[in-house]
């Protein structure tokens, strides 16, 4: 039928014909995005992300748990070289004597179940010989009376305002102190040097170790000592080997639980 349309038409026709393929390939809209799809997380989606999100943080907890132990023995014992440093150059500052008084934890640290210890930061009523103590911050030289004592105790047992859990300060050896009543104390003098008596050096320094617990738990030593000498020097040893500078002593070595 279609060969017996005179060839103009037959043109026109084919024309249209592929005219109106084209619209449809080109014209046609694109498909529509259901309404549920466009609504945004699912709630199941919602779940799996949140669990993603916590296993990971589960993880992170579990690989840093192992260096809370020893990163708070490091801390404690940063603590107490910059309190020791600080007396020091109170003394030279004020021209008075300095002290720090170590203060025993509740039990031997032998006992892995104790854990705790601190110091006292006090300054002398004289250059040499103090009878009288202040506990910092200096406030007794006007009336007589150390009425504010905020800043001259570090308590890290149980219950103290710097509690650190499984860190035990060690017994020291022998410190008598210059003069009396100043057992277990390490004073400055105006000069900046130790006035306790040679005898509180019994190899040229005064040592104050502090022990990881949760490591002696699982049968290795994990001990930071901070060293005095006489003339005042003040640094730290670890004995998981690293040097008395700053810098490795903070490294961090896994110990166990917290």
């Amino acid at each position: 039928m279609a060969s017996a349309l005179p060839p103009t038409v037959r043109t026109h026709l084919a024309a249209c014909i592929v005219a109106w393929k084209l619209h449809g390939l080109v014209g046609r809209p694109a498909p529509r995005t259901p309404a549920r799809a466009r609504a945004g997380f699912t709630l199941l989606e919602l779940m799996v992300v949140l669990a993603i999100v916590l296993i990971a943080a589960l993880i992170g907890a579990g690989s840093i748990q192992p260096y809370l132990p020893r990163y708070r023995m490091v801390s404690v014992s940063k603590r107490l070289q910059a309190d020791i440093r600080m007396l020091q150059t109170l003394a030279m500052q004020t021209g008075r004597q300095t002290r720090l008084r170590l203060v025993a934890p509740s039990g031997s640290c032998s006992d892995l179940d104790v854990w705790g210890g601190g110091w006292v930061k006090e300054l002398g009523d004289r250059s040499v010989g103090s009878s009288a103590w202040d506990v910092l911050p200096p406030d007794a030289l006007a009336d007589g009376v150390d009425n504010d004592q905020s800043t001259g105790t570090f308590n890290f047992s149980k219950g103290g305002a710097h509690a650190a859990h499984g860190v035990c300060l060690n017994e020291w050896a022998t410190i008598a102190g210059p003069g009396v009543d100043n057992a277990d104390s390490l004073v400055f003098s105006p000069r900046g040097s130790l006035a306790n008596p040679i005898t509180d050096f019994p190899d040229g320094t005064i040592r104050v170790t502090l022990t990881n617990q949760s490591a002696a738990r699982q049968g290795f030593t994990d001990e930071v000592e901070v060293v005095v000498s006489a003339a005042g020097w003040c640094g730290r040893e670890s004995t998981r080997g690293a040097s008395v500078t700053d810098g490795t002593v903070g490294a961090a070595t896994s110990s166990g639980v917290n």
